[in-house]
Formats: structure tokens, sequence, C-alpha cells
């Protein structure tokens, strides 16, 4: 049920230009978000058309609040965190410029602004706590208010996490040394002379009898 589902968000989000259709396909997928397998969201892709959909005023708002929901659920940190931070925030940099000034565009902003911009520091918190490790009560309270930026929040702790590369690094290396250890051996040649001072190779796979002859 769960593939039937998602395969119908996919076929109306990837292919619908009716605003309500796809706001109401929205809103279906954030309420069965927790209940069905979270691995056949990322199978269809639905991360990506949501992003697409972002920039439409009447569906930002909803997909925020499904990001809320998908940040929430167990992912792989380093996952999480590079679809969230290369999808996500590339979208809402259009939306919300850097040099915006949230405290003063959530002041005078009309009700849909200032719910964005609720859903988006909702978002923050979660992604921040979820996956990065927000411990600091002091940063989070400064999010709330709109104190800090929170892009800025979020870049600062992506900068912070390994690339993939090293964070196997030492796995790898004992793999490469294992492979190594396992792997033919060329023989070792003892390169002999005879009594008639004729030059014979020998062949000797046993490292401590060459020791020994050496």
């Amino acid at each position: 049920e769960s593939v039937l589902i998602y395969e119908c968000c996919f076929r109306v989000l990837s292919t619908s230009e009716e605003t309500k259709l796809i706001c109401a396909t929205l809103s279906t997928l954030l309420t069965v978000l927790k209940y069905i397998p979270s691995a056949d969201f990322f199978k269809f892709s639905l991360l990506d058309l949501m992003m697409d959909n972002f920039p439409r005023k009447p569906c930002s708002n909803l997909v925020l609040q499904c990001l809320i929901e998908i940040v929430g659920l167990d992912f792989p940190k380093v996952n999480i965190v590079q679809l969230m931070h290369n999808l996500f925030l590339h979208e809402l940099q259009i939306v919300l410029p850097l040099n915006m000034d949230i405290p003063l565009s959530y002041d005078i902003g009309s009700s849909e602004t200032q719910g964005c911009l609720l859903f988006w520091k909702y978002f923050v918190l979660e992604l921040l706590e979820a996956h990065l490790n927000l411990d600091d009560s002091t940063e989070a309270s400064n999010i709330t208010a709109f104190e800090v930026n929170p892009l800025d929040m979020i870049d600062e702790n992506v900068s912070q996490i390994k690339p993939r590369k090293e964070l196997f690094a030492e796995i790898m290396s004992k793999l490469r040394m294992l492979l190594i250890s396992c792997m033919v051996k060329p023989e070792d040649v003892l390169i002999v002379e005879d009594k008639n001072q004729m030059i014979d190779c020998e062949a000797m796979m046993d490292n401590d009898a060459l020791l020994q002859d050496k």
C-alpha cells in the first residue's frame, strides 16, 4: 500500500501543473509520512519533486511541513544533511535572500510569510537537534527568536561534518591491508652458482629456508 501511495504522489508531483491538486497531494503525503516505510520516499525521488514545488507560494508551507516530518525520521546523518543542505537550502535562498532581515520580514510580513518563516524555523531546529547535535539551548533560543539566520547555523554545522571519504578512511585502510595480505605473492627466486660455475635459479616458496640459504 505504501508503494501505491508514493506512486500516486510521484505521478501528481512530477506531471501536474494544477496548484490545488499539488497542494492536496502534499497534504496527503504529510499525513502518511510517519506511518509508511521511509525508504520508498527516496526510492521515488519525492524529495526532489517537493523541492521543485517549493517556490509555488501556495505549496511552500506544505513542503516545509513535510520536511519537518522527514528530518524527524531515522536516516543516516550524512545522507539527510547532504540532501537537505543541497536541495532545500538552494531553493530557500531563492525565496529568502541571504541578506534578508528575518525579524523585520516576520513582523511586517503577511500571514503566509509569517507561517513560512515559522515552519522554516521549526524545520531548522528539528534538523539541528536530530542530526547535527544542537545541544546549546542559547543557540536554539536565538533561532526561535529569529536573532540569528538559520541558514548560517546549518552551514556552520554542515561544514563540521567530515566528508564521506574521511568517515570511512580508517575502515578502507584496514580493508586494503586485508586484501594485500590475502594476495598471491610472487615466488622468491634464489640465484646460485654450481660447482661447474653454472648459474642456476631456484624457486623458493619457503621464506625461512631462503634466509637459511643466504
